[in-house]
């Protein structure tokens, strides 16, 4: 049940995909684990192309908002 609840709060349910809490958790994490071993530290941040833009257009011109992340995921 923990495992579940767990699961719930730090995945998105339509893509399955990691959402900003577990991002930010694990940002926490990694940071202390840096800064412990003295190590640096680099982080990778990707945007999706006009990501933000489709899901303006879709939500208010068409329902396809859903398709679109499931497809940018698998890509």
């Amino acid at each position: 049940m923990e495992n579940k609840l767990k699961k719930y709060a730090t995945t998105d349910p339509l893509t399955s995909l990691y959402n900003r809490r577990f991002f930010d958790q694990k940002l926490k994490a990694e940071m202390l684990h840096a800064k412990r071993h003295q190590r640096p530290l680099s982080i990778l941040l990707v945007d999706i192309d006009n990501f933000k833009e489709r899901i303006v257009i879709n939500r208010f011109f068409n329902n396809n908002n859903n398709k679109y992340i499931r497809d940018k995921r698998r890509r």
